[in-house]
């Protein structure tokens, strides 16, 4: 499907991006679709897409143009259950500012109502999937370098929480699982790319509610 802008701009600077010649950060987004019918059953049915190459500009892997993208998920239709796969309803375009708190969340959505887990996992390469080496001393729970040389990352929810501590473009990948009454049902994977950037703007500073009248500041 045709590619839709989707650049993470006010709508006032939609017109200022690189989608549409200007310096500010652009980013299109393509849906592809089709429909196929599994010839049998097995639990080990892999569905993805691959690509080449990588951006040159990705500083948490050495050569990373070297390296292509590849994203999958796993079914098993040997239950006789019917399956949606979670599908991920935050856009993978975030950029962030160095030296600031940021929160990150998936927003994954089960229709089924299965329960999710999420896992950090190595970028995949194209033609075969492979495991990209991240250089040290990054890896998937730690993909950027931050503050406190660490990433908050919580399995239940997805949510990642850092303080970037420089300028870097970096790729993290997660994993969602699906269990169905304990049963693992599939799993997708996502990849994506953090952009840091400096930033000059100030931080709004969230201050104590005043003039309450007629109830209690919490």
């Amino acid at each position: 499907i045709n590619g839709v802008e989707v650049s993470p701009l006010c709508a006032s600077q939609i017109s200022q991006s690189s989608c549409n010649g200007g310096p500010l950060p652009g980013v299109q987004q393509f849906v592809y679709e089709g429909d196929i019918t599994l010839p049998g059953v097995a639990g080990d049915w892999i569905v993805y897409y691959e690509d080449c190459c990588r951006n040159a500009a990705i500083t948490n892997i050495a050569a990373a143009s070297s390296y292509g993208i590849r994203i999958e998920c796993h079914i098993d239709n040997t239950n006789g259950l019917c399956d949606n796969s979670p599908v991920f309803t935050t856009l993978p375009v975030p950029y962030i500012c160095a030296n600031q708190p940021f929160n990150y969340n998936h927003g994954a959505f089960d229709i089924d109502g299965d329960s999710l887990a999420y896992t950090l996992i190595d970028p995949m390469d194209w033609l075969g999937g492979a495991p990209i080496p991240y250089i040290a001393p990054f890896s998937p729970a730690y993909p950027l370098s931050t503050t406190t040389g660490s990433v908050v990352f919580d399995p239940t929810t997805g949510q990642m929480s850092f303080t970037p501590n420089a300028t870097q473009i970096t790729v993290v990948a997660v994993r969602v699982d699906e269990y169905r009454n304990g049963v693992w049902v599939g799993s997708t994977t996502r990849d994506i790319q953090l952009v840091i950037l400096n930033c000059t703007h100030q931080v709004p500073q969230v201050g104590s509610p005043t003039n309450v009248s007629g109830g209690y500041a919490t």
